[in-house]
């Protein structure tokens, strides 16, 4: 048997300029093939939440200043800010940081932004999400997991 949903069509355009609330599917630190080093932050529009292209993702990108070496303190700020992360909270490495992001929500104000002849979802700024309670239902293949996580047997355990 098979039930026609629309709400799980995909269309295949733009996510349109406004506002959405979205979790943080993955942050690392990431380089190009030219070597730029930058904060890879992959985030989810909730699908719990009633908007536009629920389960749509948006590619966040902060570079580090080619003169500095740097992340620019206001752009990584305002994401901590919306992420509700403690004011003087204090990590030991960019790494450390961006595992704190995972999961977290925020709201976005999104523009397009044209590269290459295609359009982009452009985050243009951050808000403390309106709904901190998560009831998003992941799919199966886009659930957050743990890197590098080996199943174990008892067979592989010596003792």
């Amino acid at each position: 048997m098979f039930k026609v949903n629309y709400d799980e069509v995909k269309e295949f355009g733009d996510i349109e300029p406004g506002e959405y609330e979205v979790l943080v599917h993955t942050a690392i630190e990431n380089v190009t093939n030219n070597g730029a080093i930058f904060m890879d932050i992959q985030l989810v529009i909730r699908n719990d939440i009633q908007q536009k292209f629920k389960n749509f993702r948006i590619f966040h990108k902060v570079f580090q200043s080619k003169a500095t070496g740097e992340y620019h303190s206001g752009f990584v700020n305002a994401m901590a800010k919306a992420f509700q992360i403690p004011d003087g909270q204090q990590f030991n490495s960019v790494n450390d940081l961006l595992n704190n992001f995972k999961g977290k929500t925020a709201k976005i104000r999104v523009e397009n932004r044209e590269y290459n002849g295609k359009n982009y979802a452009d985050v243009k700024q951050w808000y403390v999400s309106s709904f901190p309670q998560v009831n998003h239902q992941w799919k199966t293949e886009d659930s957050p997991s743990i890197a590098d996580f080996n199943p174990v047997s008892n067979d592989d355990i010596p003792f």
